[in-house]
C-alpha cells in the first residue's frame, strides 16, 4: 500500500505439473513506490522462473514483463534491464523455456541479445502480437496490430512441434501458443 493506492500486480507461472522450485530476480528495481499516475519507466520489473517435472524430466520455465519505453526506443535503463536479464539467461544451457512481453520489437537490442543465447520458438518474428486495443501514452498512439512485443525462446535441445499466435479480444496483446 502506498499513499492509499495498492499496487499489486506482476508475473506468475502456473503449472499442472509438479513445481520443484521457483525464484525471481529484479531486472529493474522499483524506483518510486509512491507513483499515483502510471509512469512505466519507474515500475519495478522481475524475471521469474519455475522448475517443473514432466515425465521425470526437469524443465525450467521463465517469464518477465519488461519495461515500456516511449515508442519502444532503447534507453540506458532498458539496456541495463536487458543486460541484467541476459546475465541470468547465460546460465541456461538446456531444458529451458523463456517467455514474456519484452516490450521490444524484433530488431531491438533486447531481441538481438536474446537471440545470441536462445532460439525463437516461433512463430516467425514478422507475426505481430500488439496492439488489438487503442493505446495512447505520452504522445505515442497505436491502434492496429503493427508490433511484435511478445516472445517465446528456448534452448536448442527443446523440440518445438508447433507455434501460433491466437486471435482473441481479451487483451491488447495476442497470446502465443507453443506445443513442445
Amino acid at each position: 500500500m502506498s499513499n492509499g493506492h495498492e499496487r499489486k500486480y506482476g508475473n506468475a507461472i502456473f503449472s499442472r505439473y509438479p513445481i520443484i522450485d521457483s525464484n525471481f530476480h529484479y531486472i529493474q528495481e522499483l524506483q518510486d513506490p509512491n507513483i499515483q499516475n502510471p509512469d512505466y519507466s519507474k515500475e519495478g520489473r522481475v524475471y521469474i522462473e519455475t522448475i517443473i517435472e514432466v515425465d521425470g524430466k526437469k524443465i525450467t520455465i521463465a517469464t518477465t514483463h519488461m519495461s515500456y519505453t516511449h515508442k519502444f526506443v532503447l534507453t540506458p535503463k532498458k539496456e541495463a534491464e536487458t543486460n541484467k536479464m541476459i546475465e541470468i539467461l547465460k546460465e541456461k544451457n538446456s531444458n529451458f523455456i523463456f517467455t514474456g512481453d519484452l516490450n521490444s520489437p524484433p530488431d531491438s537490442y533486447t531481441i538481438n541479445e536474446l537471440s545470441k543465447l536462445l532460439k525463437n520458438a516461433g512463430p516467425t518474428l514478422e507475426q505481430n502480437t500488439w496492439t488489438t486495443k487503442p493505446f495512447s501514452y505520452n504522445g505515442f498512439n497505436a491502434d492496429t496490430l503493427n508490433w511484435r512485443l511478445d516472445y517465446c525462446f528456448v534452448t536448442p535441445d527443446i523440440e518445438v512441434k508447433s507455434s501460433q499466435i491466437i486471435d482473441t479480444p481479451y487483451s491488447d496483446h495476442l497470446p502465443i501458443l507453443i506445443e513442445f
